[in-house]
């Protein structure tokens, strides 16, 4: 859990702009993904998006640290699509935004 709060961290004092490796784009969609590796075969992905220089968490979960076949790559897809929703949530509703 320390890795992955020092990459939050680190994302964070960066204003939210990816720096790769420890962030960066996800493609074909609108947010950025920190990874994280759990154990050999297992990766953590955390999907999030910057806001006045700021990070929104939007979602995160465990994928295969390398996957082939068409079931986790559509499992992976599904939680990608999971992410942007949250991000679109966010998006439309400035009501919910908080100042810190």
């Amino acid at each position: 859990m320390a890795d992955i709060d020092a990459k939050i961290q680190h994302v964070t004092c960066n204003e939210g702009r990816p720096t790769p490796p420890i962030s960066k784009p996800l493609h074909g969609y609108s947010c950025f993904e920190i990874l994280n590796p759990k154990d050999a075969n297992t990766v953590i992905r955390i999907l999030y998006f910057r806001h006045q220089q700021k990070i929104v968490l939007l979602h995160a979960f465990e994928k295969p640290a390398s996957y082939t076949t068409d079931r986790e790559k559509k499992m992976v897809e599904k939680q990608n699509k999971i992410g942007e929703k949250y991000l679109n949530i966010f998006k439309l509703n400035p009501q919910n935004y908080e100042k810190y």
